[in-house]
């Protein structure tokens, strides 16, 4: 149940699936870049795009790197960019 190489190699090079982790071209993105509370924002990236909550060690991972984030919307994009580029997301794309 891995993903392969290429379907990685064709996420990370896909203009499709590049515009779809950007906030500024995605209402769903922009809507969850705008919730106030980090732990709701993990969340629904989450559930968005694993369909499931992050663990609590992703959890970890995704608030740190919410809290030393210079830009809140880089953030949400490059998380965004994370769950996308997971093993668990490849098998299920």
């Amino acid at each position: 149940q891995a993903g392969s190489i290429q379907q990685q190699l064709f996420l990370m090079n896909d203009p499709v699936a590049i515009d779809r982790v950007r906030v500024d071209r995605s209402p769903k993105l922009r809507a969850i870049a705008a919730l106030e509370s980090d732990r709701e924002l993990v969340d629904e990236l989450y559930l968005t795009f694993l369909s499931r909550l992050p663990s609590a060690a992703e959890r970890t991972v995704a608030d740190g790197y919410l809290a030393k984030a210079s830009s809140r919307s880089a953030a949400v994009e490059d998380l965004a960019w994370a769950c996308i580029n997971k093993v668990e997301f490849l098998f299920s794309y």
